[in-house]
């Protein structure tokens, strides 16, 4: 049972997905309660932490002395619990008088505050939108999962598992059942549910090739050892002995090596989060779309004549960007109608007069062939989605000049 309990604690750690900063995972007790947020510690066959941002629970009627309402003005509610009563329709109320009731819940034990009650009855259970701590046993946890990546995440870690049959899986842990199966989403979207007592191994191995393993880790590991020492990394292997015997671990530094542990040193397992973790995500495009920092902006089309390229644009269409609230960066993202399609794309500076309605914009072939923005870089990502990236344009005019299809995309820099 022990090896299994072990098993179980270490997929948790390094299944936790990249959903956001503080809710990795949920847990689903067998009370019906479901947390959100992440493992922090864990004594191997003894108990675990989990800290939530949120958490839905259920607690026997009997257990409850009593339930003080109170309604909230909209304007007193934090924005985790304003987003919630929007999403929920759950205001009493309208304009300045607009409230949400929430409630303080008194136990036998102490009290629990500004709660929000969901059902009554023989058991209670109520929404909590603060950050909390929740001391768990093993043997009250009935599932844990987590979220599937969607398509436009491009971040993440995938674990490869190896039977003791010789056979490996590669996929997304997505959930667990303490002691019996751990189930993992493959590259094409079929669920495998292996066996934990048939697991002999298993790795991680990053999704972004361009990125960091801690940039794609959310968490990282800290390792208390018997020897009133302490480990700091990234666990990215898992081996065990026969019957548990002999097993070891290796955990990655940030300075990228790579140390060994045997289990049988270890006491307790801590999660910390990441402060290098640097999530990247996409945008699906259909062929021939362009995005500039996600805006969508319409383009215009070029003719040319003696060396001349000229436009006419609606001035109501020239969107500007603010230099400070984009951190000077330009992002164009495109999906090509050919991926060599990306050597025919320039960002120029354009001279013009913009305060009349309709825009005649004149650029040179020369600005074009000679005096074009160099981008930082240019990347195409699983799902054929182009990234330009530009960085330091000073305030003016640009245009994004496609000069395959003749169309450029103007807008302002501030």
């Amino acid at each position: 049972m022990k090896l299994k309990l072990f098993l179980f604690f270490v997929f948790l750690l390094q299944g936790l997905a990249w959903i956001n900063a503080t809710v990795v995972q949920k847990i689903i007790l067998k009370d019906g309660s479901e947390l959100d947020g992440y493992i922090s510690m864990q004594r191997p066959g003894k108990n675990l932490v989990f800290t939530s941002s949120k958490a839905l629970i259920t607690i026997h009627s009997d257990k409850v002395k009593s339930i003080i309402d109170h309604e909230i003005n909209e304007n007193d509610l934090s924005k985790e619990w304003k987003a919630w009563a929007d999403s929920n329709e759950a205001y009493i109320g309208t304009g300045e008088n607009k409230s949400l009731v929430l409630s303080d819940i008194i136990t036998e034990t102490g009290s629990i505050s500004k709660v929000r009650i969901l059902a009554k009855g023989e058991k209670v259970k109520y929404l909590e939108m603060s950050p909390n701590s929740y001391s768990l046993n093993w043997d009250t946890i009935s599932v844990v999962g987590v979220d599937k990546r969607s398509k436009t995440t491009l971040s993440g870690i995938n674990r490869i598992y190896q039977l003791v049959s010789g056979m490996e899986y590669e996929g997304q842990y997505i959930e667990e059942v303490p002691g019996k199966t751990i189930s993992i989403c493959e590259s094409n979207g079929i669920t495998e549910v292996l066996d934990v007592n048939k697991i002999k191994k298993y790795s991680i191995k990053k999704i972004n090739s361009n990125q960091s393993l801690y940039e794609q880790s959310e968490l990282y590991d800290v390792i208390l050892l018997n020897n009133n020492t302490s480990v700091r990394g990234i666990i990215i292997e898992q081996n065990y002995g026969a019957n548990g015997n002999n097993g070891y671990l290796l955990i990655e530094a940030e300075n990228s090596s790579i140390q060994s542990i045997k289990q049988k040193d270890i006491v307790e397992y801590r999660k910390e989060l990441n402060p290098e973790y640097d999530p990247k995500d996409d945008i699906l495009l259909v062929k021939g779309d362009i995005r500039i920092n996600r805006k969508e902006l319409k383009p215009a089309k070029v003719f040319t004549k003696y060396s001349r390229n000229s436009f006419i644009y609606d001035r109501e269409n020239l969107i500007s960007f603010d230099r400070r609230t984009s951190n000077n960066v330009i992002t164009v993202e495109a999906s090509l109608m050919d991926e060599t399609q990306v050597k025919d794309l320039y960002m120029v500076k354009l001279h013009e007069d913009i305060s009349k309605k309709y825009l005649q914009m004149d650029f040179f072939s020369d600005d074009v062939l000679f005096h074009n923005l160099k981008p930082d870089y240019s990347v195409t990502s699983v799902n054929k989605t182009t990234k330009i990236q530009y960085t330091g344009l000073q305030p003016g005019v640009y245009g994004f000049f496609d000069s395959q299809a003749k169309k450029i995309i103007p807008f302002i820099v501030k």
